[in-house]
């Protein structure tokens, strides 16, 4: 399943059309149900109406990752302080 970072652009249209993939894949594997989905702050999740409608469609709940913690949403990063003031080492998926 690609991710949106492998596509050629990062707007609505696109986050959208990823999230009705990844619900159909799910259902093939028996997952009928997705609760919510967390994604980052960025607008093509936040405010884009092809994204809420996607999410709309199985009546999933956005969570949204609190500002500057990437880490939250599975993306790998390394040598970054948390939100909660600890260190941490390598992030990843």
């Amino acid at each position: 399943l690609p991710t949106p970072r492998s596509s050629t652009n990062e707007q609505g249209a696109t986050a959208a059309g990823f999230v009705l993939r990844a619900a159909a894949f799910f259902a093939t594997h028996g997952i009928d149900q997705i609760e919510r989905v967390t994604t980052d702050n960025a607008k093509n999740h936040t405010i884009s109406t092809h994204f809420q409608a996607a999410l709309g469609e199985f009546r999933a709940k956005h969570k949204l990752i609190r500002p500057h913690c990437p880490w939250q949403a599975g993306r790998q990063r390394s040598g970054r302080a948390p939100c909660d003031g600890t260190r941490r080492g390598t992030y990843s998926a």
